[in-house]
């Protein structure tokens, strides 16, 4: 399906569109590896190992 709305769009717009996407896709493959860094971070950091708990 996305072959028929490519055919509709002017190339322009077409490659605005394309750039969007790679934006949004970067973030989010960003943000997961942000969660899993984050969350394997905090299974080290009890209030045991930190002076400031």
């Amino acid at each position: 399906m996305v072959t028929g709305i490519r055919a509709e769009v002017k190339p322009g717009l077409w490659v605005q569109i394309t750039a969007i996407t790679d934006k949004a896709e970067a973030f989010h493959g960003f943000a997961d590896w942000l969660m899993s860094v984050a969350s394997s971070s905090s299974a080290t950091t009890t209030p045991t190992t930190r002076n400031e708990w």
